[in-house]
């Protein structure tokens, strides 16, 4: 699985979990919890796949220099 079809899914989830005013009404801890949670895995991947992009556009920069 990519990491783009991971962050879709999360997204999903994300989605749903704000969709849903039990998780905030009924145990707001959890939900700010669970919430940055998902936004600091969400921001991660974010960062992931620009390092990766950037990495690669790195390498073909040194390919097409040599």
């Amino acid at each position: 699985m990519s990491l783009e079809e991971v962050r879709t899914k999360i997204y999903g989830i994300r989605k749903y979990i704000v969709a849903c005013p039990v998780f905030a009404d009924n145990s707001p801890g959890w939900y700010n919890e669970v919430m940055d949670d998902i936004d600091q895995i969400l921001n991660w991947i974010e960062f992931d796949t620009k390092t990766i992009t950037q990495l690669a556009r790195e390498e073909d920069k040194v390919a097409c220099d040599e």
